[in-house]
């Protein structure tokens, strides 16, 4: 089971899924602010609340602004396919919503499971409600939400899609609207480049050793590459790492 357990090495690895994080919406020209997290900037009435700050503050369009809390992803994960989530956190954070009256998403990625080319977020309230069980008797009692219930957006799209239910308006307009290519796959149909072939040969090989079922592979890869399953299972036969079969 991927359990998120806090360790020595917490702040390290979780201000590097930060750095990360921020370059990817630099990347894209995404409005943002990181929230400061030091005790005088705490404000009184968070903490009469029990309320847990998240890191940042993610501009989607004219009038529409999430809250993100962002975790390094388990290297387990993708063996066990679930997260762990400590419950005290996400009731802490769900206090932090009720008082501030914006969505809060949890966004998990790390380098040892996926090299930080893929991402994943669930909005926090709907956590409790879509995990299969909470473990209770612990010291620390926690959600196992399992994979297929969070979103995952591969870094070579627009991180946005992290939030993608929310980021339309009536008017079908968006402050990013340049930016914003809201469909599934938004690399399809455009040519692959020599890299792009090399790191997509690269990481279905990665994701075969660590055990992973062909099936979720090639979901995982069409997530990460913007392009549809088809796509990438054509691609992987031309390169003979899948049989002419499949």
């Amino acid at each position: 089971m991927s359990r998120y357990i806090v360790s020595t090495d917490e702040k390290k690895v979780g201000e590097e899924v930060e750095k990360r994080f921020m370059g990817w919406l630099n990347r894209y020209g995404i409005v943002y602010t990181r929230i400061d997290q030091t005790p005088e900037a705490f404000s009184k009435g968070l903490k009469d609340k029990k309320a847990k700050r998240p890191d940042f503050t993610v501009t989607l369009t004219a009038d529409k602004e999430v809250l993100v809390d962002t975790k390094h992803l388990p290297p387990t994960s993708n063996r066990y396919y679930n997260i762990s989530i400590n419950e005290d956190e996400i009731n802490k954070l769900l206090s932090a919503q009720n008082e501030i009256n914006k969505p809060i998403f949890l966004v998990f990625s790390g380098k040892e499971a996926y090299d930080f080319s893929l991402w994943f977020s669930i909005k926090v309230d709907g956590t409790i409600k879509s995990c299969e069980k909470k473990v209770e008797g612990t010291e620390r009692p926690f959600f196992v939400v399992p994979l297929k219930m969070f979103r995952r957006v591969g870094y070579s799209c627009n991180p946005s899609l992290l939030f993608s239910s929310l980021t339309s308006s009536s008017s079908g307009s968006s402050v990013h609207s340049k930016y914003h290519t809201h469909t599934k796959y938004p690399n399809k149909g455009k040519k692959w480049s020599f890299d792009e072939d090399n790191r997509l040969k690269e990481r279905y090989r990665n994701l075969k050793a660590a055990r992973m079922s062909e099936k979720s592979i090639i979901e995982t890869l069409s997530s990460e590459f913007g392009r549809n399953e088809g796509g990438i299972v054509s691609r992987l036969k031309k390169y003979q790492l899948l049989p002419l079969t499949v």
